[in-house]
């Protein structure tokens, strides 16, 4: 930062101008251009490093129970799941309707559609009100509160991972 004017004054400000005044591939995204290619970005097609750590900071994040996800993850204790599954079933093409394929191809691979489980063979290609409802799984949802939403009122659809998209 002393590059700037040989002095370490404003030492804050000098460090936002240079993160700011990148360019191209280098530069930092606003706020609001980080949440919409966030939301929208295939996020399970990632390096697997990358992936796990964003759904760790997720689940972690905002709690003073630290889960250990890279070691769950390591062990194979945890795994990705996806909530739509990666093979629709008939169930899931009536349940998501008419644009089915259009909602599957958007939402498929986006972190709205992803969480962490200790349970994905028992998740398997299920209906989502199952999932959510099965005793003994429990999904590591990275922090997502059902009760904060109208989860139980809502279909699996875009409708849904537009909901949860914005949470996250």
């Amino acid at each position: 930062m002393v590059k700037y004017d040989q002095t370490e004054d404003e030492y804050v400000e000098k460090f936002k101008y240079s993160l700011l005044s990148k360019k191209d591939k280098a530069r930092f995204p606003l706020n609001d251009e980080f949440s919409l290619h966030f939301t929208e970005k295939d996020i399970f097609s990632m390096k697997n490093k990358n992936k796990i750590y964003i759904l760790e900071r997720l689940e972690n994040f905002g709690t003073d129970e630290d889960k250990d996800v890279y070691k769950h993850c390591d062990e194979g204790t945890y795994s990705i799941e996806h909530i739509m599954p990666q093979s629709l079933t008939p169930h899931w093409m009536q349940h998501l309707g008419p644009n089915y394929k259009d909602i599957h191809n958007v939402w498929l691979h986006r972190i709205a559609n992803l969480t962490l489980t200790a349970y994905n063979q028992k998740y398997s290609n299920r209906p989502f009100d199952e999932k959510k409802n099965m005793v003994d799984a429990v999904i590591v949802d990275a922090n997502f509160n059902e009760s904060e939403t109208d989860i139980d009122d809502e279909r699996d659809t875009s409708g849904l991972s537009f909901t949860r998209s914005h949470l996250l």
